[in-house]
């Protein structure tokens, strides 16, 4: 494995991660626990009560995201996400917040299978909501399809080439300055394909790879 390390992201993209910090911090209506884990966590909400009439249904983790279904009182079947992150402190455990469809989750990767499961949108913000999941599958499968070895991509400014994986992990080469560095889940939907495959794929070398989304 290459050494790895750390460089420091776009002033827009630090500016992004301290409002997302800030997003979800505890004043904003996050849960947290003292003693529970991440796994601890997810098997007590999925095994908790909602409010009267409400039924907790199927589940799934993406991430830090717990999807679910539930059905409500009367009958209609709707979609639910607890936010899940770990807490500051060393002593803290993780913590959740809870949303719905009808509010707006603000994440997209929720299974397209409970959109199927479910009964048609109740509100405005919830039919919003799922044309951007559908939209989100739609990408992440054009991406599996396209990402090839040697595609050249544009991702924040700047022009790299896939280069091969390395632990599931797509590692690309900034086309100016020869750098190798790990592309983030985070990245794929903001990159786009500037070419298609040119060569035949090389092993990658053995060299020290950036982390592209490192933590400023």
């Amino acid at each position: 494995m290459p050494h790895t390390k750390g460089i420091r992201k776009p002033v827009s993209l630090v500016f992004n991660a301290i409002v997302l910090a800030n997003l979800r911090s505890k004043k904003m209506g996050w849960s947290f626990s003292w003693n529970e884990d991440k796994k601890q966590l997810v098997e007590r909400l999925i095994g908790s009560e909602l409010s009267s009439g409400y039924k907790f249904l199927e589940h799934k983790v993406v991430g830090n995201h717990l999807w679910h279904t539930f059905s409500r009182p009367d009958g209609s079947k709707s979609i639910g996400l607890y936010l899940l992150q770990p807490g500051g402190r060393s002593d803290e455990g993780w913590g959740y917040k809870g949303v719905d469809e009808d509010y707006y989750p603000g994440e997209f990767d929720c299974p397209i299978a409970f959109i199927e499961q479910c009964d048609p949108p109740q509100t405005e913000c919830a039919r919003e909501w799922r044309e951007k999941v559908l939209q989100f599958d739609a990408r992440k499968k054009e991406l599996k399809k396209n990402l090839r070895p040697d595609v050249l991509i544009s991702l924040w400014g700047a022009k790299f080439r896939l280069v091969g994986k390395q632990n599931r992990q797509w590692v690309i080469r900034n086309v100016e300055t020869d750098k190798l560095f790990r592309l983030p889940r985070e990245g794929l939907k903001d990159l786009t394909i500037l070419s298609e495959r040119v060569a035949a794929p090389a092993p990658i070398p053995v060299q020290e790879t950036l982390d592209l989304f490192a933590a400023a």
